[in-house]
């Protein structure tokens, strides 16, 4: 699958205000990322390009279209990281 792109939160979603702070890296220390509803995120393993759209207690809620079709599942903010698309 490549990665869809996604530039803004889904629409009529008007957001939770939530957001949360944590470590990752190698270490589990070494980098802090805050994480909060409407960042664009990806897998650290890869996969498609997703919006938060609610964060609760370490996980995090994201969202994707899979061919037009939209998709969401909840994953431990440890597992994504911020995407930096090429060129934007």
């Amino acid at each position: 699958l490549s990665p869809v792109r996604i530039r803004a939160a889904p629409l009529g979603f008007r957001g939770f205000g939530a957001s949360i702070g944590h470590k990752f890296g190698h270490t589990g220390r070494s980098e802090m990322a805050d994480f909060k509803v409407g960042d664009v995120v990806q897998l650290k393993s890869g996969g498609p390009v997703m919006t938060i759209t609610y964060i609760d207690g370490g996980k995090a809620v994201c969202e994707w279209f899979d061919n037009n079709t939209p998709a969401s599942s909840t994953y431990p903010v440890e597992a994504i990281e911020k995407y930096e698309a090429p060129g934007w």
